[in-house]
């Protein structure tokens, strides 16, 4: 385990049981690292197209909820972030707006979508174009009239008839890279965050991009917080495909083994990765992969003056495959344009790492009333007072080994002769 203190949050600790060194980069006060500083709430977040600009919902969940954009400093070599240009700009106000996510898609009519959560049992399908900087809204999607939405497996205490709550809110969507819509062999299954669930949504898409239900809503897998918040398919490395999620009342980031098959190993009480935890005062709710490293980022969520945005490192950066058949194309046209035969080689990692995974602690309590909340009155969380407006220092110590062995790793290489 790796331990990183902040005054913000007297300890972070990020775990090494994957074998990878994952490691917290960087802390930032979101109310004094930029102009006009952030206010607090943070919630979901995408990256422009060319990975220059963070935008960042802030007052989540709130009548006064809004999208800001703040630029991006990079490094030229590796092209991490290294820091935040400092100036933030409000581009759209939408009110009660919580989780987001940006599709990347090789289809014209979804490529670019962002899905909203507004904190309620619909999501929201939005455009935004980056020369005018302006959003449009695509689709609107009242969930509860998608057959299953809201139905679990255990709960017995939800006083319906039919076991199922249809009006919960919608807590973030991810697309899911180990399984593919039934209606669509070509497109990612969608999950959808709930109040203690994990739903998977068939869908219909027809050309235009608009999207209609493809069947009945299905528990994925039933979760251990009642407010799980960000949703992510680990994109590279030895848990691509795995799905990660944050914990609000656990103060937790959490990986679901998802294995060969694509799910959870128990629909109920399915085995996790404790992959980061957090002080009870810290509340992480949104998160985000940079398309350009693979590196994550997660924002925190509550009721005091000041929220933070991390910036965790280790997973290995993705391949662009655009980029990648660029210059094969590139190495073909040399290769027939000279005399001599060539070999064009195409290397990538195959390193395997293990992972250790367990079982949820404790027993899951009985659900509350469904009504509409606030997320001031969640769990028996300490009472906060402001924060100090001081970037917080970090300040690591001496990670411990994996307690277990370290598959060795190979190195193939494909030989392609024109």
């Amino acid at each position: 385990l790796l331990h990183m203190s902040s005054r913000c949050c007297d300890a972070v600790t990020v775990s090494n049981d994957t074998g990878i060194n994952f490691t917290l980069v960087n802390i930032w006060n979101m109310e004094t690292e930029v102009t006009p500083g952030l206010r607090n709430k943070l919630g979901g977040m995408f990256f422009s197209d060319d990975g220059n600009d963070l935008f960042i919902v802030d007052q989540s969940e709130e009548e006064g909820a809004a999208i800001n954009r703040i630029p991006l400093t990079r490094d030229s070599t590796t092209n991490k972030i290294t820091g935040l240009i400092g100036t933030s700009e409000r581009i759209y106000d939408l009110e009660y707006l919580d989780l987001m996510t940006k599709v990347r898609s090789s289809s014209s009519s979804t490529n670019g979508d962002i899905w909203l959560s507004p904190t309620s049992p619909e999501l929201l399908i939005v455009k935004y174009n980056e020369t005018t900087k302006n959003f449009t809204t695509k689709q609107e999607i009242d969930l509860s009239e998608f057959p299953g939405w809201g139905c679990y497996i255990s709960d017995t205490n939800l006083n319906t008839p039919d076991g199922c709550w249809p009006t919960i809110p919608s807590y973030g969507v991810a697309f899911h890279s180990k399984l593919k819509d039934p209606n669509d062999s070509n497109r990612p299954l969608m999950l959808v965050g709930g109040e203690y669930g994990i739903w998977s949504l068939p869908w219909i898409v027809n050309d235009t991009g608009f999207y209609t239900p493809g069947g009945t809503a299905t528990v994925f897998t039933e979760h251990p917080a009642e407010w799980h918040g960000g949703l992510l398919a680990i994109p590279s490395g030895s848990l691509a495909g795995d799905l990660m999620t944050l914990d609000w009342d656990n103060d937790r980031l959490a990986v679901f083994d998802l294995g060969t098959t694509g799910q959870v190993d128990d629909k109920v009480n399915p085995s996790f990765l404790e992959f980061a935890s957090f002080p009870n005062t810290t509340s992480p709710w949104g998160m985000i992969f940079d398309p350009m490293t693979n590196d994550i980022l997660v924002c925190s969520w509550e009721d005091y003056d000041t929220d933070f945005l991390f910036h965790f490192s280790g997973f290995p950066p993705g391949i662009d495959i655009d980029k990648v058949l660029a210059v094969i194309q590139q190495k073909i046209n040399e290769a027939l344009s000279s005399s001599g035969r060539r070999h064009l080689y195409i290397e990538g990692d195959s390193e395997v790492d293990l992972f250790v995974t367990r079982k949820l602690k404790g027993v899951k309590g009985a659900k509350a009333d469904k009504n509409k909340k606030t997320k001031g009155t969640k769990g028996p969380k300490v009472t906060k007072g402001k924060g100090s407006t001081a970037v917080p220092s970090l300040v690591p110590s001496v990670s411990a080994e994996p307690s277990f062995s370290e598959m060795p790793s190979t190195v193939p290489s494909v030989s392609a002769v024109p």
